[in-house]
């Protein structure tokens, strides 16, 4: 579904530095998407022609692999480019998109992205600067992996599912986490019998409690802790 909109609202991230007129620059060639929650936004193998940038809600990435189950890459939400990378390699699509809200983008031709990249240096120091965190993310994921337990990255994944989440108080933060088991273990690279024995783990020490399709973290502190962070 796509509609007009003159504003962008505010983001997070890098994008979410630009002035004005690297906004409106966006703005003025792209359109308005909207996507239900669950719907496909990017698939895996298609040519890539266009970037979208998360205006709101939620995305997960998902690389689908034939002979195995499903990996969840990554979980983001707003100031979030999707499309870019394969945009710049000149590939076909490495992974898939999939709302897990109802998802507002900015959807952005291949073509007037690259344009826009060469006539607005701070547009593309902005998307240099979102290169470099997933690069940095990356690297840490793969530190996390060799040196630390699958409570431990569990830990680290519901703290970086908290930012933006809801605030019930002054001690907990709602975590909506629509992921499946077998979605959390391959995000945390563990099996989902590990992820259960560790969120039940988490449970014991009263880091975590169940609060209706998501979960509650009651010590943020302690979470904290848990994740060595």
């Amino acid at each position: 579904m796509s509609d007009l909109s003159p504003e962008l609202p505010p983001l997070a991230g890098p994008l979410g530095e630009l002035r004005a007129d690297g906004l409106a620059e966006l703005t003025s060639r792209g359109t308005w998407q909207t996507f239900r929650v669950g719907a496909v936004i990017l698939e895996q193998g298609t040519p890539n022609d266009d970037v979208h940038i998360v205006a709101e809600g939620r995305v997960r990435i998902i690389l689908r692999r034939p002979e195995d189950r499903d990996a969840l890459l990554a979980v983001r939400g707003p100031g979030a480019a999707l499309g870019d990378m394969s945009l710049l390699n000149e590939s076909r699509r490495s992974a898939s998109v999939l709302a897990i809200d109802v998802v507002r983008t900015l959807r952005v031709d291949g073509a007037a992205f690259l344009d826009i990249l060469r006539s607005q240096p701070e547009v593309m120091f902005a998307m240099l600067a979102v290169l470099s965190r997933r690069l940095r993310d990356a690297e840490r994921r793969l530190v996390d992996l060799g040196t630390h337990s699958v409570k431990t990255r569990l830990a680290r994944r519901l703290l970086e599912h908290a930012v933006g989440a809801v605030h019930l108080d002054d001690d907990q933060i709602r975590v909506e986490v629509p992921l499946t088991r077998e979605e959390l273990a391959t995000w945390v690279e563990a099996t989902p019998t590990e992820v259960a024995d560790a969120m039940e783990s988490l449970r014991r020490t009263r880091l975590i409690e169940s609060w209706g399709t998501g979960l509650a973290i009651t010590d943020l502190d302690g979470l904290r802790v848990a994740a060595l962070m």
